[in-house]
């Protein structure tokens, strides 16, 4: 053990300076705990003082929610062993069950926190030098009011003079060592229950799950050394009939954001295959924690290998899941999801309802969508492209790549989507969808570095320059784009209100902004959206714009632009 805190010595003032990095929101609590705090950091330690504020946080969880029993793992980050060894000694301290699995990949733990409380160590998507918590129940994210009571036991802790010495008695040496002899045990029951979920996610709606009979389908993944590395996922792919070529499994090799060029290695690898068997046509590269497994395909027209953008890849599976469902459907998405799925909603009969970014976020808002009768087989956010199909309630790629399986195996679906016959491809699929261009959350363009740490005052004045810029811009707007009038949509928490101003949002809560443009029949055609991010420290932007037009997108990510940068004061 590397991490007891007995014999180590932590001052208040050390804690608090520790803590002021940290960022918290419901998906997540984050911060750079490498010790050079650069965030590419690879050192496998810790400081003294981020020790003690991980032990802090663990006790903040355990005096809020009063677990019995809770389910702890990790990604494979160089610091995630090292915080989960904490995590543990305290909860066992405490005198808590602890089910030890070690690394896992986040859908995977969650699967198996069916009726328990689950803490993962991770940091998702952010970069290697960072590490964090999910907090979580039954199989999802704790709501924001959970997440936020958390928060308030953590600070109200750190007001304690002695608190750095009653974190020291925090350790159980021979409890812990019991603890984690049980990890193979424990993971073996988690991939069975991870597997069955997958199974049952597959198998909703009477559904059979899909089989490659003629070996016709094959599929390379890039792991990057990812938790999923020790899932199941080479097994359940092969199960249905596929054969896989899996590469970086024991290494992260690249950035951990499988977006942009970090899909390289996965596109070289799916082409250079694809020339020696065409059978190879699909192509995944996951994150850290495993909850988002981003797309490479081979384009027949191109013949290339191409990337499937988030937002299509989001709107492609909406396609899938919800064409075969014949009514009372509806799906849940964030604030940012391109209006494709608007658009879609009306060619397959289905509501949109839109929340905060934030995966606990559209989970909730899903579950209020079931209780008020709908049937919600999917949710999520288009930004990022991560799909949640129910009963799951994660990101999941294997959910993701299971309907692209589907309709690839399924002429008669293909058709359905399509109107066209012949064999099913991605190229085919993505010609039936929307045409839109909307910003990627990969671009630079899509970040702002913002100097005003008060997102409440930034809105008031992006409100007031937007509304002195639509008087300038409507004519041109009109005769150049046919945008004739707007409306705001503000979200918070899984909720979205209609409106311009301060009555249209509580002033608690980051929120996103997003102005919508609206055609001569009040149809949406456009849309500037913003947010400052609850886990890292940067404010997004995103433009989504009708057609293929490249140059009107152009237009409207740069007014987006200039209105946040002159805002920031």
């Amino acid at each position: 053990m590397q991490y007891l805190l007995t014999n180590l010595r932590c001052a208040t003032k050390d804690l608090l300076d520790a803590k002021k990095d940290l960022i918290t929101g419901a998906s997540g609590w984050r911060k750079v705990f490498a010790p050079s705090k650069n965030e590419q950091d690879k050192s496998p330690s810790l400081t003294v003082e981020d020790s003690f504020l991980v032990a802090l946080i663990a006790l903040a969880y355990y005096k809020t929610l009063k677990p019995k029993k809770v389910v702890v793992g990790s990604d494979t980050r160089p610091t995630s062993n090292l915080i989960l060894e904490v995590v543990t000694n305290v909860f066992l301290a405490k005198g808590v069950e602890v089910i030890y699995l070690g690394v896992s990949a986040a859908p995977e733990i969650m699967a198996f926190s069916k009726n328990s409380y689950f803490l993962y160590v991770t940091a998702s998507h952010n970069p290697i030098g960072h590490n964090g918590f999910k907090f979580g129940f039954n199989q999802q994210v704790v709501e924001k009011e959970v997440s936020s009571k958390i928060e308030e036991t953590f600070l109200k802790l750190l007001e304690d003079q002695s608190i750095c010495e009653r974190l020291k008695t925090l350790s159980d040496k021979e409890k812990y060592e019991k603890t984690i002899l049980q990890r193979e045990v424990n993971k073996q029951k988690a991939l069975k229950v991870y597997k069955d979920l997958i199974i049952e996610v597959a198998t909703t709606n009477q559904r059979a799950l899909p089989k490659v009979k003629d070996k016709s389908l094959k599929i390379v993944c890039d792991m990057n050394g990812s938790a999923r590395s020790t899932s199941i996922d080479q097994e359940f792919l092969n199960s249905l009939h596929i054969e896989t070529h899996f590469f970086n499994t024991d290494e992260i090799v690249h950035e951990i954001v499988p977006e942009g060029e970090n899909l390289r290695w996965c596109k070289e690898t799916l082409a250079t295959l694809h020339q020696q068997d065409n059978s190879y046509q699909l192509g995944y590269t996951v994150d850290n924690d495993g909850d988002r497994g981003n797309i490479v395909y081979w384009d027949e027209k191109s013949k290339s290998v191409q990337i499937l953008e988030a937002q299509k890849l989001f709107a492609l599976i909406a396609t899938i899941e919800l064409a075969s469902i014949k009514e009372n459907k509806a799906i849940a998405v964030n604030g940012p999801t391109s209006l494709m799925i608007d658009e879609l909603s009306k060619r397959w009969n289905f509501k949109v309802s839109r929340s905060e970014v934030g995966e606990a976020n559209v989970v909730t808002l899903a579950k209020n969508l079931r209780e008020q009768g709908y049937i919600v087989p999917l949710l999520g956010e288009g930004s990022n492209g991560g799909t949640i199909a129910h009963p799951s309630k994660v990101r999941d790629p294997l959910n993701t790549l299971v309907s692209l399986i589907r309709v690839l195996t399924d002429c008669s679906l293909f058709e359905k989507i399509t109107s066209s016959k012949g064999k099913p491809t991605i190229s085919k699929l993505l010609e039936a969808l929307p045409q839109r261009v909307v910003t990627p959350t990969s671009s630079p363009l899509a970040i702002l570095k913002i100097n005003q740490t008060n997102h409440q005052i930034l809105k008031r004045n992006y409100e007031d320059k937007f509304l002195e810029s639509w008087e300038s811009k409507k004519e041109f707007l009109k005769q150049q784009y046919g945008i004739y009038s707007y409306i705001v949509e503000q979200t918070e928490g899984p909720s979205c209100k209609v409106g311009l101003g301060e009555d249209f949002r509580s002033g608690k809560m980051r929120g996103g902004l997003k102005v919508l443009f609206l055609n001569k029949e009040n149809q949406p055609t456009d849309f500037i959206w913003m947010r400052g991010s609850a886990t890292e420290p940067v404010f997004r932007i995103l433009a989504d714009t009708k057609g293929l037009d490249e140059n009107r997108h152009a237009y409207f990510l740069k007014w987006q632009t200039e209105l946040v940068v002159s805002s920031d004061y």
